[in-house]
């Protein structure tokens, strides 16, 4: 069994960890933006999303979200070899893998971004985003 869950609310996903203590990626964890076609992964690919949620955070949390950025790894997942062009939070990255967030071993600031955003996800799933 892998050391991996799809993190839910409401039937719906938030995000996805990996835990398992190693030395070698993804552990010793990691916490992935989730894959749906509406959550945290995808919202910066509308013009109402990017709007949306940029508001919602301040320049330095996108600085951590850029420097976590998922970059393609060609594992063939997503049928698109080299990846997927993306703006996340007003930022246009090149060969993004589906899962667009990944915090790897995330230190204090890097899991405060995370929390940000998963907090944002929740939210959104209640249709309450203006409660964050």
């Amino acid at each position: 069994m892998l050391p991996y869950w799809d993190v839910k609310c409401n039937g719906r996903t938030v995000c996805a960890l990996w835990v398992d203590g190693s030395d070698s990626v993804p552990g010793p964890w990691t916490i992935w933006s989730a894959e749906e076609p509406d959550s945290w992964a995808f919202w910066s690919d509308g013009e109402d999303n990017r709007k949306h949620v940029s508001a919602m955070v301040d320049e330095h949390i996108k600085e951590i979200a850029w420097a976590n950025v998922n970059v393609c790894g060609n594992c063939g997942g997503c049928g698109k070899p080299g990846g997927r062009r993306k703006t996340v939070l007003g930022k246009n990255f090149d060969a993004l893998c589906n899962a667009t967030m990944q915090f790897v071993n995330p230190n204090a600031e890097a899991l405060s971004c995370a929390k940000k955003m998963v907090d944002i996800r929740v939210a959104d799933i209640f249709s309450d985003v203006e409660r964050v």
